[in-house]
């Protein structure tokens, strides 16, 4: 595939995300092409615990932080994924082996694919994007250094993405609700997906909305 003909699946792409023309798409793009290059616009450290009870006590009782969603592979699992936010600030911490090894950080960079092929300019092959990296579904690519340390570089999705998934999780609360006021157990991230969709990480945020869900699912 020529370069031209990359850069217009990348302009093609752009349209599908943002709704743009593809002259404004066009345009955008070649700014991007003719800058410095992809710009970072934020960074999430990634932070290895021990015990999540005791990191509680200190990231949210203590400095007032949120959680904005937390992954277990099953309830009382001692492995998990937990996202932090406040006033705009957001870390991840992970308990356990699984799912990730070693440190890593989160950037969020504007134009990711920009990125993935100025890389591989360099060194053919070594930059690979993942379309849907979860749990958000957001395009990434992860990088390792020779001492195991990653970061992965993820682009944001497009604000028209964005409304749907804000729609998506109104329709997971309403589902949530309805089985608290039955009386049922409360559905699981995967279960809220396959009734209303992905991405999985907006069905945990959801979850982790409910006192019951966080009740059920904290380690004994």
């Amino acid at each position: 595939m020529t370069k031209d003909s990359e850069f217009k699946d990348r302009v093609r792409d752009r349209m599908n995300k943002t709704g743009e023309s593809y002259a404004t798409a066009r345009s955008q793009l070649d700014q991007r092409r003719t800058s410095t290059g992809p710009r970072v616009t934020a960074v999430t450290p990634v932070l290895r615990i021990s015990d999540w009870r005791e990191s509680r006590a200190h990231y949210v009782d203590w400095l007032g932080f949120g959680v904005a969603w937390e992954w277990r592979e099953s309830p009382h699992s001692s492995s998990a994924v937990i996202a932090l936010t406040r006033a705009g600030c957001g870390l991840m911490l992970v308990e356990g082996d699984e799912p990730f090894g070693g440190s890593w950080v989160n950037l969020k960079v504007d134009d990711l694919y920009a990125l993935a092929e100025e890389w591989n300019g360099r060194k053919p092959g070594s930059a690979a994007v993942i379309a849907n990296g979860e749990p958000y579904d957001i395009a990434t690519v992860r990088t390792v250094d020779p001492d195991g340390n990653e970061i992965h570089w993820e682009e944001p999705v497009s604000a028209v993405e964005q409304r749907a998934r804000d729609e998506r999780a109104i329709d997971m609360r309403r589902i949530v609700q309805e089985h608290l006021d039955a009386g049922r157990a409360l559905p699981t991230a995967q279960q809220l997906v396959d009734q209303v969709g992905r991405p999985i990480g907006v069905a945990f945020a959801v979850l982790n909305e409910f006192p019951e869900y966080e009740i059920a699912t904290r380690p004994e």
